[in-house]
């Protein structure tokens, strides 16, 4: 696209890194720099926006953002708390700074990203500004992949049968368990679809 990207990873341990992927210049900072290596980096390459994909983003750039005048843009793409409890991860302190963290800057940022309404109301129950709220569906545009080839043949599959493939691990949150209950039993009714795993 022509745009020059870089992109930050807070880690929770380890050295101040520099590495690239694809090209694109990383910096893996270590906590106790979190705050004051990220001012240098704005400093020093003057980026016109930041995207922060997930709440751990979100939390160390912006106080920074905010002090440099550097629109923030939140992509929120889970409900991360029950994430976090749904693997055992337990709350330790960075659990709490990213929840207080979250709901504290959230509501201020330039543009939050959600996937889903659920997420949306959950943002909007937080303060945030529903137009500063986009829906970004998940889904694949089939047209981008060119033309498809006419698949090798399936032992019980039909030409005409419509073939439902999942992407993915099969961690609780990912929603396998609603495909599965479409596929082998019924179709969830709006209740059970509305029953979202949303953080207490």
């Amino acid at each position: 696209s022509g745009k020059e990207i870089f992109v930050v990873q807070f880690k929770t341990k380890g050295k101040l890194k520099k590495d690239s992927y694809e090209g694109i210049e990383v910096f893996r900072v270590p906590f106790r720099l979190w705050f004051i290596y990220f001012i240098y980096l704005l400093l020093k390459l003057k980026p016109d926006i930041i995207h922060c994909e997930h709440v751990s983003g979100l939390v160390p750039a912006f106080i920074p953002a905010k002090i440099l005048r550097t629109p923030i843009v939140f992509q929120a793409h889970s409900f991360w708390t029950a994430e976090t409890m749904l693997q055992g991860k337990g709350k330790g302190r960075l659990f709490y700074i990213f929840k207080y963290g979250e709901r504290v800057f959230a509501k201020r940022c330039d543009f939050v990203l959600t996937f889903s309404e659920a997420m949306k109301q959950y943002f909007i129950d937080m303060g945030a500004n529903p137009g500063k709220i986009k829906i970004i569906y998940p889904g694949v545009n089939l047209d981008l992949f060119g033309n498809p080839k006419i698949a090798e043949h399936i032992s019980g599959v039909k030409n005409d049968d419509r073939v439902v493939m999942y992407t993915g691990n099969f961690e609780p949150w990912q929603g396998i368990d609603l495909l599965l209950g479409c596929l082998l039993y019924t179709s969830p009714s709006p209740r059970d679809l509305s029953t979202s795993r949303m953080p207490s």
